[in-house]
């Protein structure tokens, strides 16, 4: 039995296969313990939303003929405070984008929208039964059982000029593979509060930074052979990634000579641009504050302390 009640929706059981571009294993670890917020709205998912319901409509217009209607309908979505829950796991849960419907109402398939930039076209093969991305395969996937229907329309636009319909049909075994895989996330990850192991991405370090904010204990001696590996492989890959960092700069510097006064250059390779940023302007408070004279005590008083982070450093002994 659960201690908790953590649920598991589509877009996260891609996160647990590392399928989901924007959130690792980690991120979702954090999340789901309250470590971190969930990211807020920005422009490009606003604008994604908004777009979901003229895919809707074309959708929906293009298959009039079919005995059936989308629901909710097409301008509205399903209310994401109330998920669809597994009739068989109650932290099975979530909300595709639309319900396709007969008349009675008897659900007969989903329909589940994308967005999409042109550098992902190459990621789709040719509609209506070849490759998806992984990621929004698993999230179909995840929502069939929950409406108990054995296929999806999968509707993505990509770009402004690009519309495609993909036809996702029921697959029980991989149904199986992500319910072994959100379960075991749960059970080995969010119930003992155990973190998905350490790599070298960004929800790792914040992680990191956020379990151990200080140093409290005195600097270590390790003789253990593994901790003594780890430290000479660092130790190699940063001697390479400084020789890389100069190899790097190098070429830049080449290329900028070619470049000179032009925008950059454009081929078959692609494009390089070497463009001048807007000039930008910043009041510099603390000059203006020295200028009004400020005692000391008004110093003080004006004075924020903001808590220091932890750094992490490496110096290496001289070699013989």
């Amino acid at each position: 039995m659960m201690e908790k009640q953590y649920t598991i929706s589509g877009t996260e059981i891609g996160a647990i296969l590392g399928l989901n571009p924007y959130q690792t294993p980690m991120d979702l670890y954090m999340r789901k313990l309250g470590l971190i917020d969930r990211e807020p709205e920005n422009e490009a998912m606003k604008w994604g939303i908004a777009a979901e319901h003229v895919v809707a409509r074309r959708y929906n217009r293009e298959n009039r003929e079919r005995d059936f209607r989308l629901f909710p309908s097409i301008d509205e979505g399903y209310d994401y405070k109330k998920p669809l829950v597994h009739p068989d796991y109650e932290w099975w849960v979530g909300t595709p984008d639309r319900g396709i419907v007969s008349s009675p109402i008897k659900f007969q398939g989903i329909l589940e929208i994308k967005i999409v930039g042109e550098r992902m076209a190459d990621q789709w093969g040719e509609p209506p039964n070849g490759d998806v991305p992984e990621q929004y395969l698993t999230q179909c996937a995840w929502y069939m059982p929950l409406l108990g229907v054995e296929w999806a329309d999968l509707a993505v636009q990509i770009g402004n000029r690009d519309y495609r319909v993909y036809r996702i049909n029921r697959d029980q075994e991989l149904e199986d593979q992500l319910r072994d895989a959100a379960l075991a996330f749960i059970n080995d990850h969010l119930i003992p509060q155990v973190p998905p192991a350490i790599d070298g991405s960004e929800s790792s370090k914040r992680y990191l930074n956020y379990k151990y904010p200080k140093d409290r204990e005195p600097i270590l001696e390790p003789t253990d052979d593994d901790i003594l590996a780890m430290v000479d492989g660092y130790h190699l890959a940063k001697r390479q990634y400084k020789d890389l960092e100069g190899e790097i700069s190098n070429y830049e510097n080449r290329l900028k000579l070619i470049i000179g006064d032009a925008a950059g250059m454009k081929g078959e390779f692609g494009k390089i641009y070497w463009k001048k940023n807007k000039d930008s302007r910043k009041t510099n408070w603390e000059g203006l504050a020295m200028s009004l004279n400020p005692s000391p005590d008004d110093l003080e008083r004006f004075t924020v302390t903001k808590p220091g982070a932890r750094v992490f450093r490496a110096y290496w002994a001289k070699e013989d």
